[in-house]
């Protein structure tokens, strides 16, 4: 850490019960009754735009030998949508909406014709 002026390293994942959807609604982040999705949180903190690169792929690195002892273990899979809240940047914004997506910008085409949403930060719905 010290050669890359790392401060802080975090990594936790969140358990949710299976039960935790059973009494939600629909909604633009695709979840289903009984398939929790708890969100593995990997946070590092540096010093210095000259480490970002070793720093993210290092993040990079950890989230996916983590997600690889997920899968084989059988708490996670490649279906599952990801949580928006603990996304890198560039995360696609499929990965995000899954199966949703294509609602989600029939819907922006009917209600947001001028795009002013793609003038707000986050993950963009692409136009239909």
């Amino acid at each position: 850490m010290k050669d890359n002026q790392g401060k802080m390293v975090v990594i936790d994942a969140w358990p949710f019960l299976p039960s935790m959807f059973d009494n939600s609604t629909p909604a633009a982040w695709p979840h289903k009754k009984g398939q929790p999705n708890g969100p593995l949180i990997v946070c590092f903190q540096w010093e210095g735009e000259n480490n970002d690169a070793y720093w993210i792929g290092l993040l990079m690195q950890i989230l996916q030998s983590i997600q690889k002892v997920a899968k084989q273990e059988g708490c996670t899979h490649d279906q599952l949508p990801v949580y928006c809240n603990t996304s890198l940047a560039d995360t696609p914004v499929e990965n995000i909406y899954k199966n949703n997506l294509w609602k989600l910008r029939r819907i922006r085409a009917k209600y947001d014709p001028n795009e002013m949403m793609s003038r707000a930060g986050g993950f963009r719905i692409p136009p239909a």
